[in-house]
């Protein structure tokens, strides 16, 4: 019986209070690293440190590269190094050359996620084989400039012995291109991602 994992988000824009873009409900594509990151999880491949205890999903990547899943990827390493080499730099990797960038948002294990139910109600003394991961980017982030979205994807990256994040060895579980969503600085946007383990 092989199991068909499924993935649907939703994006909302807001201004002033307001809802300004919401597309609905939309597919997203699970990428060949979700496969190495659950065989890696299985076998404890991961150091486990002082420093984090547990892995998972760690990170949601925003961007607008448009070089493909690939091409995302390498610009998502690209920013954890440069928040390895100085960790107060959080700002997005802006390659202005080629009109690309990309940046990173930590999840909350608590609070942008949760296990969901069969009606998509959230669930809190079982796990099920579905999981609502939510976030929100608030005004002026992650910039206080106008930014074009375009791409996005959920980020498994373990950390080294010395608690350090290690950006060679990240995962990508899905990656999507949406085409341009523009966010000034004033507005929020809402992304909730709906991820479905059935067996079939």
């Amino acid at each position: 019986m092989p199991m068909n994992i499924k993935g649907i988000y939703k994006d909302v824009l807001w201004q002033d209070g307001e809802i300004i873009y919401d597309p609905g409900w939309r597919s997203n594509r699970i990428v060949n690293d979700y496969g190495r990151f659950l065989a890696a999880l299985m076998k404890k491949e991961f150091i486990k440190t002082d420093f984090e205890q547990t892995i998972g999903l760690e990170y949601m990547a925003f961007g607008s590269v448009n070089n493909g899943v690939d091409g995302f990827k390498d610009m998502i390493k690209r920013y954890f190094e440069q928040v390895l080499a100085d960790p107060a730099n959080t700002a997005p990797l802006v390659d202005n050359a080629l009109n690309q960038w990309a940046w990173a948002k930590k999840l909350n294990h608590v609070s942008n996620m949760a296990y969901i139910d069969e009606n998509d109600q959230a669930v809190f003394d079982q796990i099920t084989s579905k999981l609502k991961i939510e976030v929100k980017l608030e005004k002026n982030e992650p910039s206080d400039q106008s930014l074009v979205l375009n791409e996005f994807s959920l980020i498994g990256i373990p950390k080294k012995s010395d608690g350090n994040i290690d950006p060679e060895h990240l995962f990508m579980v899905n990656y999507v291109n949406h085409g341009d969503i523009t966010k000034v600085a004033t507005m929020e946007l809402s992304r909730t991602i709906h991820l479905n383990f059935p067996l079939e």
